[in-house]
């Protein structure tokens, strides 16, 4: 399950952070297949565009200019593209953008949005319903998991039981669930900056 989480949030940072392009990679794109669709934003100045090339590849460009006019020399370079406005919330809505919990409603892929959700409500589940947990009470649990989002990789990093013996949670357990949510944001958020380098 921690696995499943890693992969939908490492996805997440690929899109949130595409890769800078050109009019001619997304040329590339269109003719080779690998997009068909180009999501744009714009202030009637400046266009910047978004497309998905692959599974794990999001890039993007800044046109200057208006939106009919990078449309069309979108047409005239890479044939046939549908244009869709971009939703600058993911669309996940005000509150999404404000707790990190919500990331998976951003996901582009719904094969791992079903997959992240689904992990995420299993454990929320096991919080609420399981007395036996080694770090933190499940209250605890439970309230860093909706507040960090990062919370849902410590706890399943640090609360899976052994099979021989169960250790009950001692006192300072909120702290030592705090720290290791910090280390377990610390760690993602450099996971994403070597991939991110990486498929850059």
């Amino acid at each position: 399950m921690l696995a499943g989480l890693v992969v939908s949030f490492l996805a997440f940072t690929l899109e949130l952070f595409p890769l800078p392009s050109g009019m001619g990679q997304l040329s590339d794109d269109v003719h080779a297949g690998r997009t068909s669709v180009v999501r744009i934003d714009s202030d009637g100045r400046t266009v910047w565009a978004r497309w998905s090339a692959g599974p794990l590849t999001e890039r993007s460009l800044t046109y200057g200019g208006d939106p009919a006019a990078f449309e069309s020399q979108v047409g005239r370079q890479a044939g046939t593209v549908r244009f869709e406005a971009e939703d600058a919330a993911g669309g996940m809505g005000g509150l999404g953008l404000l707790l990190l919990s919500a990331y998976p409603l951003a996901l582009g892929s719904l094969w791992l949005r079903i997959l992240a959700c689904g992990i995420g409500l299993a454990v929320v589940v096991r919080c609420l319903t399981d007395a036996r947990h080694r770090v933190a009470t499940g209250p605890a649990w439970l309230l860093i998991c909706l507040l960090t989002g990062f919370g849902f990789f410590a706890y399943l990093w640090t609360e899976p039981e052994p099979l021989l013996r169960h250790r009950p949670a001692g006192p300072g357990g909120s702290l030592r669930a705090l720290l290791a949510t910090a280390t377990a944001a610390l760690l993602l958020a450099a996971s994403g900056w070597l991939l991110r380098s990486a498929v850059g």
